[in-house]
């Protein structure tokens, strides 16, 4: 096994727990909680801008490494996860992930395709109809985009993030 290979199989780990022990000396020397708390967020940074963990394992460190350094309580951190807000969004990217695993959008799209037929065969009889068929979908996509992105909240993440910052 030579140097690289081996360093492309355990580039991950070696972040995992070097970063720690690099940085390490940095609460040691400052002991405030300010010192703790960069400590923290250098470890997230490195871990989030490598992908060495899972962003969304990454995302819930904070929730556990800052009560645990004394830094923060829990009490005033837990809220900030479990708003409102944060829960539907994070239910709807559970829909949709769901949705993706399953294959219900391929299943949708074979059933109308086996409703209209996926021949243009019948429609160039009436070169009419097959027009209009086809200005009728454009349309329908072009307004359900729309009235999705622009009208429900978990139409766009951006929508969620407004209300929050609306309901302060």
């Amino acid at each position: 096994m030579t140097f690289k290979s081996w360093i492309n199989e355990w580039w991950k780990p070696l972040i995992i727990l070097l970063t720690p022990l690099v940085l390490l000396p940095l609460p040691l020397v400052g002991k405030t909680d300010q010192t703790r708390c960069g400590y923290i967020v250098l470890i997230l940074i490195i871990y989030w801008m490598t992908e060495a963990i899972p962003l969304p394992v990454t995302s819930i460190l904070p929730l556990i490494l800052f009560p645990l350094s004394g830094v923060v309580e829990a009490k005033s951190i837990a809220p900030n996860y479990f708003q409102d807000i944060i829960s539907l969004f994070f239910g709807s990217v559970a829909v949709a992930y769901a949705v993706e695993c399953v294959n219900l959008h391929r299943r949708i799209a074979l059933f109308v395709l086996s409703f209209l037929g996926s021949s243009i065969k019948c429609y160039h009889q009436t070169g009419k109809k097959y027009k209009s068929v086809v200005l009728g979908f454009l349309l329908a996509t072009a307004y359900s985009a729309s009235i999705g992105g622009l009208a429900t909240l978990v139409g766009a993440s951006s929508n969620i993030y407004v209300k929050g910052f609306t309901d302060g």
